[in-house]
C-alpha cells in the first residue's frame, strides 16, 4: 500500500464515481424505456424495425422521382390496363419490339398496330401463308419447321412491301387489302387461299430516337437513384449487423447473471458408469444421511474441475499461446523468462515476479453445479397431463398419472430418470469460466499441436472435457435433452425430405393453374374491338367469330384466334348487360353461321368463350388462394416439424422456424410466380 501514490488514490476515487454515475444513468435509462425489462431480443427487434421504418421513408423519398419519370411515360394504353400498377413500372417508358398480324385471307383486311412506336420495317421471310390443314396455324416466319414455305413462295414480296411502305410505315397503326395481285396466279384454286388460311405479315415497332434519347436520360437518374438505395442499404445491414453486436455485448456487461458464469458439460453414459464404478460410495454419509449419487458426482466435478482449470490458468500464465503470445496476453515476467539471456540473478527475480503475480491471482472456485438428468419421457408425460387438465380431459389426466406412478415405481426407469446427462456448471469469476471455454479449445488436437509448449490433456471420468457457454436456464428445451448425434441428424435430414416434398407438391400445383392462367390470356389477349368492328364490319366480325368457334370447339383450336369471336362476344354482353348475360344465361344465345362445309348452321358462338373467361378469372382467383393455403400449410408443418427435430434452445428453435418458413415461402411466392410467368421457349 506504501508503494500506491496519492494521484492512484485520486484517480481511483474519480473512476469510482464515474461508475457510480453510470449505474444512476442505467437506472435512469430503464425506468424511462420499459422494454429494457424484456431482454435484449426485443429491444434488437424494435431498434432494428425502427431502423429498417426509418430507411424505407428515406428511400421512398429518394425514389419518388424515378415513380414520377415512369408516370410520366406513354408505354401501355390506359384502356387496356386493368390495374393502374402498370403506368407505374419501367415499361411504361416505351419500349421497341416485333409484332405480328395474323389473319385468315377470307377476312381480306389486314391491321398492322403497334402498342408502342412507330412501324419501321418488315422482318426477314415475316411475310406468308400457313395454309388450312397446317400444324402451324399461328406462325409467323417462312422456315421448312413451320411447313409454309411452298404457299409462302407464291407471294409477291416487292408488291407487299411497296403496299407496306405506302400506307404502314412510319405510322403507329394501319390497314391494306389482302388482294389477289399479292400472289401469283398459280396459287388459284389451291388450299393456300382457303378463307381460313392464314395470311401473316411480321413487322418492327420503335421508338423514335428522339424518345429513346429522353428515355436513356430518365434511366440514367433511375439508374443513380437505385444505386444509391442500394449502397444505403447495404450499410443498414452493415449498421445494424455491428450496432446489434455492441447493444448485445453491452446489454451482457450491464445485466450480470449467473447464465455469464455458467458452462455446461455433457455427461454421456460411460463417463457416469466410470463415476459409479470407480468413485461412488453406496454407504457414505453426510450428517446422518446417506449422500445420493448426484451429490457425490457434484462432489467429485467440484474438486476435479477447479483443480483442472487451476493448472490450465497457471499454465496459460506461464506461456500462453503463439496467438497470445503476439497480442502480449499473458505475463511479461513469463514472457521475459523465455527470452532472456541475461544473468541466473536476474532470471530468479523475473520468477520471483512471476510467482507473486501467480499468488495475488483469483484461484479458480466452483458456485454450484446443478444437474439436468434422463428424464425426457416424465416431461413429456408431464406437459401431456397439464394439456389434459387444461382441456377437462380429467380421464385422461388420471391414465397419464398411472403412467408416472408405474414409471417411479420401476426401479430400472427410475434409475434411468435419476442419470445426470449434463452438469450446469457456475464459476466465481469470469476468468475461470473464460479458461473452462479456453481449456476446451486446447483439448482439440490441432489447438494442441500449435501450442509452445505440450499442453497437459486431464480425462475428466475418464473422458475428453468439453466445455461450452451455458444459455438461460429460460431458454432450454429441457425435454429434447437427449436428442443429440446421430438421432439427431435423421430428425433434421426427415424434416428437410419432408419439406422438399411439399415443396414439390406445391411447385407442380401452382405451375399447372400458372400456365392455365397464362394459356387463358395468351389464347384471348387484349384487342382493341372498336377498330376491329371499324374496319371489318359487323357481318365480317360475326362471321368469322363464327369460324373461331367451329375451331375451338370442333377441331382442338389449331387457329390463332384474331380478336373475332372475344370482340363479338363482348359486345352482345353489354348489349344484354350482365345480369342477362350470366344469370339468365342469354351467353346461350343461338347465331346463324357458315361453318367449314359452307352450310347454315345455329351455334351457341358465345357459350365456349364465355365458359372459357369464366374458367380462366376462376383459374386466377384459386391460384391466389392456393398459394396462400399452401403458405399456411407450410409454416404450420415447418413449425411441426422443427419441434419434432428437438433444438436444444427456444432461441435456436425459433431461429430455424424462421428462416425455415420465410425461405419456403420466398420459394413459393417469390422464385416460383417469377419462373411461370418466365418466358422458356426463347420465341
Amino acid at each position: 500500500m506504501s508503494n500506491v501514490s496519492k494521484k492512484d488514490i485520486k484517480m481511483l476515487k474519480r473512476k469510482q464515481k464515474k461508475r457510480e454515475l453510470q449505474q444512476r444513468n442505467l437506472k435512469n435509462k430503464v425506468e424511462k424505456d420499459p422494454f429494457t425489462i424484456y431482454g435484449f431480443g426485443l429491444i434488437a427487434y424494435r431498434n432494428t424495425l425502427f431502423s429498417v421504418c426509418m430507411v424505407f421513408a428515406i428511400l421512398s423519398l429518394i425514389m419518388y422521382p424515378s415513380i414520377k419519370i415512369y408516370a410520366n411515360g406513354h408505354g401501355f394504353n390506359p384502356e387496356l390496363l386493368k390495374t393502374k400498377y402498370g403506368q407505374y413500372s419501367i415499361a411504361n417508358l416505351g419500349y421497341s419490339n416485333i409484332q405480328c398480324t395474323n389473319i385468315p385471307i377470307g377476312m381480306s383486311k389486314a391491321v398492322l398496330q403497334c402498342p408502342y412506336g412507330k412501324i419501321r420495317s418488315l422482318v426477314d421471310n415475316g411475310i406468308g401463308i400457313n395454309q388450312i390443314g397446317n400444324e402451324v396455324m399461328d406462325a409467323c416466319l417462312v422456315q421448312p419447321s413451320h411447313n409454309n414455305e411452298q404457299c409462302s413462295s407464291f407471294i409477291k414480296a416487292d408488291y407487299v412491301s411497296k403496299i407496306f411502305n405506302d400506307y404502314c410505315l412510319g405510322k403507329d397503326g394501319c390497314y391494306f387489302d389482302v388482294q389477289e395481285e399479292m400472289v401469283d396466279p398459280k396459287i388459284k384454286g389451291t388450299e393456300c387461299l382457303n378463307k381460313r388460311s392464314q395470311f401473316f405479315v411480321q413487322y418492327t415497332c420503335e421508338q423514335e430516337e428522339s424518345e429513346q434519347f429522353r428515355k436513356y436520360e430518365d434511366m440514367a437518374i433511375v439508374t443513380a437513384s437505385v444505386i444509391f438505395v442500394g449502397i444505403v442499404f447495404i450499410l443498414l445491414i452493415y449498421y445494424l449487423q455491428a450496432t446489434s453486436k455492441l447493444d448485445q455485448k453491452k446489454y451482457d456487461v450491464q445485466t450480470i447473471t449467473a447464465g455469464d458464469f455458467t458452462v455446461e458439460l455433457d455427461i454421456s453414459p460411460s463417463m457416469f458408469k466410470f463415476f459409479c464404478d470407480n468413485y461412488y460410495d453406496p454407504e457414505k454419509e453426510e450428517d446422518g444421511v446417506a449422500d445420493s449419487r448426484a451429490m457425490q458426482l457434484e462432489k467429485h466435478l467440484t474438486r476435479e474441475i477447479e483443480q483442472m482449470i487451476e493448472r490450465s490458468m497457471d499454465f496459460r500464465h506461464r506461456h500462453g499461446s503463439p496467438e497470445e503470445e503476439k497480442k502480449g496476453a499473458f505475463s511479461r515476467f513469463a514472457k521475459a523468462i523465455q527470452t532472456s539471456r541475461t544473468s541466473y540473478i536476474m532470471k530468479k527475480k523475473l520468477r520471483n515476479k512471476l510467482s507473486q503475480e501467480l499468488s495475488t491471482r483469483e484461484k479458480c472456485q466452483i458456485q454450484d453445479i446443478q444437474f439436468a438428468y434422463n428424464n425426457h419421457r416424465l416431461l413429456i408425460l408431464l406437459r401431456e397431463r397439464g394439456t389434459a387438465i387444461m382441456n377437462c380431459q380429467f380421464d385422461k389426466m388420471r391414465e397419464i398419472e398411472h403412467q408416472i406412478d408405474e414409471m417411479v415405481h420401476d426401479e430400472q426407469q427410475l434409475d434411468s430418470l435419476t442419470r445426470p446427462v449434463c452438469a450446469f456448471i457456475t464459476f466465481r469469476s469470469d476468468d475461470a469460466f473464460n479458461e473452462a471455454i479456453a481449456y476446451s479449445k486446447n483439448v482439440k488436437y490441432f489447438a494442441r499441436k500449435n501450442l509452445d509448449v505440450a499442453f497437459e490433456d486431464t480425462p475428466l471420468l475418464n473422458q475428453p472435457v468439453s466445455f461450452t457457454p451455458a444459455t438461460e436456464p429460460t431458454n432450454i428445451l429441457w425435454e429434447n435433452r437427449h436428442i443429440k448425434g446421430i438421432n439427431y441428424g435423421a430428425r433434421v435430414l426427415g424434416a428437410i425430405l419432408v419439406a422438399f416434398l411439399m415443396l414439390i407438391v406445391s411447385f407442380i400445383t401452382i405451375i399447372y393453374f400458372k400456365r392455365a392462367e397464362i394459356a387463358f390470356k395468351e389464347k384471348f389477349r387484349a384487342s382493341n374491338c372498336q377498330a376491329i368492328f371499324d374496319i371489318y364490319g359487323n357481318s365480317t366480325v360475326e362471321t368469322y367469330a363464327g369460324y373461331e368457334y367451329l375451331d375451338l370447339k370442333y377441331e382442338g383450336g389449331k387457329q390463332p384466334l384474331n380478336g373475332a369471336m372475344q370482340c363479338f362476344c363482348e359486345r352482345e354482353r353489354k348489349v344484354a348487360k350482365d345480369f342477362d348475360w350470366f344469370i339468365n344465361k342469354g351467353y346461350q344465345q343461338k347465331y346463324k353461321i357458315v361453318n367449314f362445309d359452307e352450310k347454315e348452321v345455329e351455334e351457341p358462338i358465345c357459350e365456349y368463350y364465355t365458359e372459357q373467361y369464366l374458367t380462366g378469372k376462376a383459374m386466377a382467383n384459386v391460384l391466389k388462394y392456393i398459394i396462400i393455403i399452401f403458405n399456411y400449410v407450410i409454416r404450420v408443418v415447418v413449425i411441426k416439424l422443427i419441434n419434432l427435430v428437438g433444438c436444444s434452445t427456444e432461441s435456436t428453435q425459433m431461429k430455424y422456424i424462421t428462416d425455415c418458413v420465410f425461405a419456403c415461402q420466398f420459394f413459393n411466392t417469390g422464385f416460383l410466380l417469377m419462373l411461370c410467368n418466365a418466358n422458356l421457349v426463347g420465341q
